[in-house]
């Protein structure tokens, strides 16, 4: 039996750590194609769709990518399976409600009038309808693999959630390039819509397959659920506050050129995260289990060995950046974009300051203490916000980055803080953990 749950586990911390790479080295391929197929102008613009699409659907999803996930295991663990029919499909059913109200109230002159006074040149209006429609799909990808999730089919979550949804887009997009076929961005919006439809199709059969050998009976009232999910879904905003505010901000105040100048070089950046992103999921349930049985001292050993090894590379990334960085954005995006090289230096230092915190928000939630996670994103977002509308306006494209790498490095001082203080585990970057860490390798 225990050779099964190891097994079953490596399994799942495989999928996860590969849907993470998959879905942050798409992401990076997808700008790079974008890039040289699109005008800076509309490259800016891609950006800021692709961040309303994120902001949206989150909403959208009130915190239920979460709670259905606890609601599914519970009702497992008590044996209460008839409870899961209609309510998994009810649920299905609000999002995809809520998600069409969205997509209507997107192709109204109202949401054409409100994006125009949020952005400078006005362009991205021309776009908003097409956009409603792709956070309708993206919303109900998002909850039918939070549902596998629930279920313990940790390989179907990754596949939809992060897998699928860019590999197929960038596959596209690179087809369409070496048949030197021409694109602009409404065809590349089109494509990334029908993508996530169609995701969303291939999903509902084994969606369908999980809920209808459920015995039937009554479901679990929606109240208690969206009482739960409100502080998630709070919190989630508020996290969107600290990493989209920036790009909202520099694109009212610039333009779509500068737009595109710092969403490459955020992209760019962000795989210096990449390490600490697969380290937290694989670490995830060693960290519950450790915690959880009082193991202190192997939870600590695992903790510095997570973040000496994480932070080493994503320190060699930087490095890389730091003396090839102009080269690099020259050979991924061209020449246009090599003004972006201070921008990628400057969030790049941010992301290392991430990695080098470790885990500290795994850890908090892992030992229920949620709410710290919760009450650093709003302090951390409102920083991020005030500085936003102070120092973007006058410094523009470098305003920006420097109030991104603030906003992610204020927020790690919080979780670090919070983390050590509430629970005694130092999980940031250490003279003692790069020394127990070297002793383990030799």
């Amino acid at each position: 039996m225990s050779n099964s749950i190891s097994s079953k586990l490596k399994s799942d911390s495989f999928w996860v750590a590969f849907g993470f790479a998959v879905n942050a080295t798409s992401s990076l391929f997808i700008s790079i194609i974008l890039a040289r197929v699109l005008d800076p102008e509309s490259v800016g613009l891609y950006f800021l769709a692709f961040s309303i699409s994120i902001i949206f659907s989150g909403i959208l999803q009130f915190g239920f990518n979460i709670t259905v996930v606890r609601l599914i295991s519970a009702s497992i663990a008590n044996n209460k399976l008839s409870e899961l029919r209609n309510t998994l499909i009810n649920l299905l059913l609000l999002i995809m409600f809520l998600s069409g109200l969205l997509a209507f109230f997107f192709m109204t002159d109202m949401a054409s009038d409100f994006f125009k006074l949020i952005q400078k040149n006005q362009s991205l209006s021309t776009y908003i309808p097409l956009i409603g429609f792709w956070v309708l799909f993206i919303s109900i990808r998002s909850y039918l693999a939070e549902v596998f999730r629930g279920f313990h089919d940790i390989k179907m979550a990754a596949i939809y959630q992060r897998i699928l949804p860019n590999i197929v887009v960038v596959i596209a997009i690179f087809l369409f390039y070496i048949a030197d076929i021409q694109m602009d961005l409404y065809f590349v919006l089109y494509m990334s819509m029908i993508t996530n439809a169609l995701l969303v199709l291939f999903a509902l059969y084994p969606f369908y397959k999980k809920i209808s050998v459920l015995p039937k009976g009554q479901q679990v009232s929606l109240m208690p659920m969206i009482h739960s999910s409100a502080p998630i879904a709070v919190g989630q905003i508020f996290q969107f506050i600290v990493t989209q505010t920036p790009l909202w901000v520099l694109g009212a105040v610039s333009t779509a050129d500068k737009v595109a100048d710092y969403g490459v070089a955020f992209r760019l950046a962000a795989v210096i995260s990449l390490p600490l992103l697969i380290a937290n999921n694989v670490v995830m349930p060693h960290v519950s289990k450790y915690h959880s049985t009082d193991n202190t001292e192997s939870l600590n050993k695992l903790i510095r060995y997570a973040v000496t090894i994480t932070s080493f590379i994503s320190i060699a990334l930087l490095l890389v950046y730091v003396v090839l960085g102009e080269e690099v954005l020259v050979a991924f995006y061209g020449p246009g974009y090599n003004a972006a090289y201070i921008i990628l230096i400057i969030i790049g230092c941010a992301h290392v300051v991430n990695v080098a915190s470790g885990s500290p928000a795994v850890v908090l939630a892992m030992a229920c203490k949620e709410k710290y996670v919760f009450y650093s994103s709003v302090l951390a977002a409102i920083v991020t916000f005030l500085l936003s509308i102070v120092v973007i306006p006058e410094y523009g494209l470098i305003g920006a980055a420097f109030t991104t790498a603030f906003g992610l490095i204020f927020l790690n001082a919080l979780l670090v803080f919070f983390s050590y203080k509430i629970l005694g585990y130092k999980t940031y970057l250490s003279i003692n953990s790069v020394q127990t860490t070297i002793k383990r390798v030799l």
